[in-house]
């Protein structure tokens, strides 16, 4: 498992464990759910601004 991967698979943990849909978190973070989805694939890279 690499590290986005890694960090994918914890944002999914959490946005499960607060029953957040991945269209609700990529409206408070401002991107689309197509980039929530790629983020807990491990597909793509998210960024330090996002994470925080």
């Amino acid at each position: 498992m690499n590290i986005n991967q890694y960090v994918g698979s914890q944002i999914r943990k959490h946005r499960k464990r607060i029953k957040m849909s991945q269209l609700e978190l990529g409206k408070k973070l401002g991107v689309n759910q197509n980039t929530i989805s790629g983020y807990e694939k491990g597909e793509w890279e998210v960024s330090y601004d996002s994470l925080f």
